[in-house]
C-alpha cells in the first residue's frame, strides 16, 4: 500500500564517483513509478545552469551548495518531491538543510578508496593525495548525522540501495 504523498527532499551526498548520481537516477524511477511529483537536480546540471561564474575554491562550492539548498527549500514548500545529487560536503549546508527544509532526508554515499580510485574521471584521486588528504585540502566534511549512510564497496545493485533507503523512511514516517 503506497504511503500518502509529502513534500520532501532526498539529498545524496558523497565524494566524486560515490555513484550519488546512479543512485539518484534509480531513487527518481521508483519515486514515479509510485505517482509523486519529483524533481531530479543535479550538481553537475546545476553547476553548468549557473554557468562558469564559479570555480571550485571552497568559497565558491560552499556557496553553490547554499544556492542548490535554497532551491530545495522552495520547491518543497511547493509541494515537490526533490531529489538532489551533490558533493556539498560541508556541515554548514547539512546543518542549514536540517533546519529548514521539511521532509529532508540526507543520503550519504561511503564509497571505498579503491572504488573511487577505479571511478576517477576527474583525476581528483591520482594526483598523490590520500582520499583523506582531498577531504582535509578541500575541508570537506562527511555528513555528521546522516539519515541514513551507506557503504558503497564495489558496482552495488540499485534496487538494494533502494531497498535500504525506503526500510530507512518506513522507519522514519510510518
Amino acid at each position: 500500500m503506497r504511503r500518502p504523498y509529502k513534500a520532501k527532499c532526498y539529498w545524496i551526498t558523497g565524494l566524486p564517483g560515490s555513484g550519488k548520481s546512479f543512485l539518484a537516477d534509480a531513487l527518481v524511477e521508483a519515486l514515479r513509478k509510485r505517482g509523486e511529483a519529483v524533481l531530479h537536480l543535479d550538481g553537475d546540471a546545476l553547476r553548468a545552469v549557473f554557468g562558469e561564474r564559479f570555480g571550485y575554491h571552497r568559497e565558491d562550492r560552499v556557496y553553490l551548495a547554499m544556492v542548490y539548498a535554497r532551491l530545495c527549500k522552495m520547491f518543497v514548500s511547493q509541494g515537490f518531491v526533490v531529489v538532489i545529487a551533490t558533493v556539498s560536503l560541508f556541515t554548514k549546508v547539512h546543518q542549514w538543510n536540517r533546519e529548514n527544509i521539511d521532509g529532508y532526508f540526507e543520503i550519504f554515499l561511503n564509497a571505498t578508496s579503491t572504488l573511487l580510485r577505479g571511478r576517477d574521471k576527474k583525476s581528483l584521486y591520482s594526483q598523490g593525495d590520500s582520499l583523506n588528504g582531498l577531504i582535509t585540502k578541500n575541508e570537506y566534511a562527511p555528513p555528521k548525522r546522516p539519515h541514513i549512510e551507506l557503504v558503497i564497496e564495489d558496482n552495488i545493485d540499485p534496487n538494494v540501495l533502494l531497498r535500504k533507503i525506503f526500510e530507512r523512511l518506513d522507519e522514519s514516517w510510518s
